[in-house]
Order: structure tokens, then sequence, then C-alpha cells
């Protein structure tokens, strides 16, 4: 998820970045057209990783019978602290 937030703001920069040049005439429309569809392309590259890590995680809580939304704070710690401890038993 970090590399696709930051190709996404790199993407959102460099468009900035165009859109001023093409203002300035310096460069195309095409490049303008470019530019913003990278832009585009890497936001929803990112909305979609984000997406895909919450599906893996519900998917992973869902088969140790255990959905977080449903558990307050508290107990969200104490199944934490088991899973980590399950994690070094092994």
């Amino acid at each position: 998820m970090s590399f696709t937030e930051t190709s996404s703001v790199s993407a959102g920069k460099n468009f900035e970045i165009v859109r001023d040049n093409y203002r300035q005439g310096r460069v195309s429309i095409t490049q303008l057209i470019d530019a913003q569809q990278a832009s585009v392309q890497a936001k929803l590259a990112f909305a979609l990783s984000v997406y895909e890590y919450i599906i893996a995680q519900l998917q992973l809580e869902l088969s140790v019978g255990f959905l977080s939304p449903l558990y307050s704070d508290e107990e969200l710690r104490e199944y934490e602290e088991r899973f980590e401890q399950f994690l070094l038993d092994q």
C-alpha cells in the first residue's frame, strides 16, 4: 500500500507540474492529458490496494472466527496479544 500511495502522490505532483507548464505553453495538450491519466490511474491503484488489504484482513479474521468490528478495543488488544503469542510459539 505504501508503494501505491507514494506513486499516487508523485503522479499528482507530476500532473501539477505538467499543468503549470501547459499554462505557460511549454508542453502540448497530449502531454497534459497523459499526465492527468497517469495521475488518475495511480490514485485508482492506491484505492484498489487499500480495498484489497481490507478484504484480505476480513478474510483472515473470518477464517479464524474473529471479526474485529464486533469487538471492543480491549477485546481487540487481547486478541492481538494472543495472536502474537501464537506466532511466537510456532
